[in-house]
């Protein structure tokens, strides 16, 4: 006797595709566990040209929706773009009503609440079909941008079935500000595969990248979009200057920032600091980690980045802004330091604590990877799988 399996609607903002392949890698992660006992369908943004409107990876349908993109991300704008998330929404809205008719699913997952929330609870409320809202940190804080997305937060999160926040604070700051039952919001962290994220030697992972052997890397991967922060790291390493001999800064990632970037980088006179290295693919990560010697996160915004659990396993000590859930994981020279968001003078001072000091530099090195065990991505997989079928029951 066959036993058919319940279906499962992802509707996400943020998904890999072939020109950024690391672009909400941790939800393709989570799709591919959970579809072993769930039938899974993703409904995703268009966002470049070249990416297609429909694709299998590892037997999940994906499904991209149009929106006049321009080939930029929403969160690349400054000001809130109304018209372009008012087609995003109708056009994501369309093709999730007709995969809702075929398919009849028995629950959707929501990942950011902000714009694809939005979606998942109207489809929820014609289908009649509970929803998870899965708060992942940048969405929370375009809540809080004027009135109107205030009220269409705590409308949201009222309708939804059940909240899953990616950090302890972000679950406070949502109970506190849409006063939302406590026992509505489970806490579950993306999680890191401690396998793929392991240390490697350091010496030999550079001699195949062919970087320098001397230097002291500092990494940092992510958007190179405004939320990042990345001009106050420009900033810190213009006042590090004296260090220029010893600092090398690698910079992973694309966005509508880098020539700005690279601009001030070179009007400050400290473009030699820094290597542009692009895109790199998901599987590629964990080398350049373990090339360097620090990771930094210089975020203006944050949930509870996956970089920085990635970062951690690999044995990297984090440098980051004292933003989000971050917080959480990080814990002040054990693991690594943090800084004032938007302070280049506090981000500066924090490098060079680790730069002229050894002993904290090899201790906070021997117990990154231990201090985020317990975040294992198969043990939060676990707990997604159990939320799903308490929502069933």
């Amino acid at each position: 006797m066959t036993i058919l399996k319940k279906k499962i609607l992802f509707i996400t903002n943020s998904y890999p595709d072939k020109i950024e392949p690391h672009r909400g890698h941790f939800v393709r992660f989570q799709a591919i566990e959970l579809s072993k006992d769930f039938d899974t369908i993703i409904l995703t943004p268009k966002i470049y040209n070249k990416t297609p409107f429909f694709e299998i990876d590892e037997n999940i349908p994906i499904y991209r929706f149009p929106f006049f993109s321009g080939n930029k991300k929403l969160i690349e704008y400054k000001k809130i773009p109304f018209f372009k998330m008012s087609i995003y929404f109708l056009s994501g809205f369309i093709l999730g009503f007709f995969l809702m008719i075929k398919n009849r699913f028995h629950l959707i997952h929501a990942h950011w609440v902000v714009p694809t929330g939005i979606i998942g609870i109207f489809l929820g409320m014609i289908f009649r079909c509970p929803v998870i809202l899965h708060a992942r940190g940048t969405d929370i804080t375009y809540l809080f941008k004027n009135r109107f997305f205030k009220k269409l937060g705590k409308f949201l999160f009222n309708r939804a079935e059940r909240i899953i926040s990616v950090s302890d604070n972000q679950k406070k700051l949502i109970v506190d500000s849409f006063f939302i039952p406590d026992e509505k919001i489970s806490v579950i962290p993306n999680g890191v595969d401690t396998y793929l994220f392991s240390p490697k030697e350091k010496n030999f992972v550079r001699k195949d990248l062919k970087l320098q052997m001397e230097s002291f890397i500092i990494l940092f991967i992510g958007g190179l979009i405004p939320v990042k922060g990345l001009f106050n790291l420009v900033k810190a390493a213009c006042i590090l200057k004296e260090y220029k001999d010893k600092l090398y800064f690698i910079i992973i990632g694309e966005g509508e920032e880098k020539s700005k970037l690279i601009k001030i980088a070179n009007d400050l006179e400290v473009l030699d600091f820094f290597f542009f290295a692009g895109q790199k693919a998901h599987e590629e990560i964990p080398l350049w980690m373990n090339a360097s010697d620090l990771f930094v996160l210089p975020s203006l915004s944050e949930g509870l980045p996956n970089v920085v659990l990635e970062a951690l396993s690999t044995g990297l000590p984090v440098i980051a802004s004292n933003v989000g859930g971050i917080n959480e994981v990080i814990t002040e020279e054990v693991n690594g330091l943090l800084f004032k968001p938007g302070d280049p003078e506090d981000l500066a001072k924090a490098i060079l604590r680790v730069v002229k000091n050894p002993s904290l530099f090899n201790n906070m090195k021997k117990n990154a990877r231990e201090s985020i065990k317990k975040l294992d991505s198969m043990k939060q997989i676990d707990k997604i799988r159990d939320l799903y079928r308490r929502c069933f029951n």
